[in-house]
């Protein structure tokens, strides 16, 4: 039960640090072609 909820703990910590970086890069994208269009 132990080794199971400190995985759960894990996989979730990694899916957090992935969503929030594919999220960041998506806002950059969506800036540029923003910026893009502007000019």
């Amino acid at each position: 039960m132990k080794i199971r909820f400190s995985r759960f703990r894990f996989w979730n910590f990694c899916i957090s640090r992935i969503s929030t970086y594919l999220v960041s890069q998506i806002c950059d994208r969506v800036r540029r072609c923003e910026g893009l269009l502007s000019d």
